[in-house]
């Protein structure tokens, strides 16, 4: 893992951009890294059911984290109403759609 990619999940991604252009960057590849999630942590809310991170890692990330998928979506539901779309990645990480 790339140490610093936690600390690039903090900021947002202008902020990346910003820290970028300044030189102050220390790992390009936990930036790249950092600045895919945060592109889609700017826009929506991440949710996040997993039992290999914690509630508190997840709050680190910007995610917020559920015991399990049913409630996610009940939390969802009640937020943004029973018409809403949800994308649920099973297999988390790095998954880019493949748009044909």
């Amino acid at each position: 893992m790339h140490p610093k990619w936690i600390d690039y999940l903090h900021c947002n991604t202008e902020e990346l951009k910003r820290m970028y252009e300044r030189g102050e960057v220390e790992d390009l590849v936990a930036l790249g890294l950092a600045m895919n999630y945060t592109s889609i942590k700017d826009k929506h809310p991440i949710c996040l059911v997993s039992e290999g991170i914690s509630y508190r890692d997840a709050e680190k990330i910007g995610c917020q984290k559920f015991g399990n998928v049913e409630e996610a979506l009940e939390y969802l539901t009640e937020r943004y109403g029973s018409d809403s779309k949800v994308n649920i990645l099973t297999h988390g990480g790095e998954t880019y759609p493949i748009v044909g």
